[in-house]
């Protein structure tokens, strides 16, 4: 049961760190989605896009945390980040999130950057960061909690 526990609170602040995230970057760095900008979105109908990516973006992160657990046996392998669980998080929350900027930007073209978009090798910086960035946080705020 508290595994279970541990997991929900992972997906929730998961869900909102990735909800705020994209909400800000969303507005501010993309153009839009499919063809169409997000200024033309109404408000009820970009919050309902920016759940649903942030969902897939909760996802994600979930099934790290698990993989994570699956290799080291340890629902709190995050505790610890030694240098192996570092690099592990780190390739794959990176990895994944070149993977959905290629395919979404370059090979489906689905939503492109403003000039506001700092880009490394033509990817978004933000996105190549979100994952990362925002699963690190989820594993603070839950080590917080647990305290």
């Amino acid at each position: 049961m508290r595994e279970f526990l541990l997991t929900i609170r992972f997906a929730l602040l998961a869900f909102l760190l990735n909800f705020f995230w994209e909400a800000w970057h969303a507005y501010y760095l993309y153009w839009g989605y499919r063809g169409r900008s997000f200024s033309d979105y109404a408000i009820p109908e970009y919050l309902a896009l920016i759940e649903k990516v942030a969902f897939v973006d909760a996802g994600i992160l979930i099934a790290v945390f698990l993989v994570g657990f699956l290799i080291w046996k340890d629902w709190e392998w995050f505790t610890s980040m030694a240098v192996k669980k570092w690099v592990y998080y780190f390739v794959l929350t990176v990895g994944v999130a070149i993977w959905i900027e290629l395919k979404g930007v370059h090979f489906l073209q689905e939503w492109s950057y403003l000039d506001t978009m700092p880009t490394i090798f033509g990817l978004g910086l933000s996105p190549l960061l979100q994952l990362a960035a925002t699963g690190l946080i989820a594993f603070w705020m839950l080590k917080q909690l647990k305290s």
